[in-house]
């Protein structure tokens, strides 16, 4: 996944790329990435293909007004344990 890259998400997703998917090196997921970036249409784009939210990307779009609104539509609660 390349930072900040919109064609490259859809493509990375259109050839079988796993929204939910885990970085293997920190577990982090393409939606917290899209978060923390602060990059509204990654996180539309991820969520409209499945992609669920994360406690940590619930958390870190508390500061992240951008994208505050379009997570806490998809998931108005927390979730628990990594996974709404």
């Amino acid at each position: 996944l390349i930072r900040n890259e919109l064609e490259a998400l859809t493509t990375w997703l259109d050839a079988g790329g796993d929204p939910n998917a885990e970085h293997e090196e920190n577990e982090w997921h393409p939606i917290e990435y899209a978060v923390q970036w602060d990059r509204p249409e990654l996180v539309k784009l991820l969520l409209a293909r499945g992609a669920t939210v994360t406690e940590n990307a619930w958390d870190i779009a508390t500061h992240m007004p951008s994208v505050r609104d379009l997570i806490r539509a998809a998931c108005p609660k927390k979730p628990k344990r990594g996974r709404k």
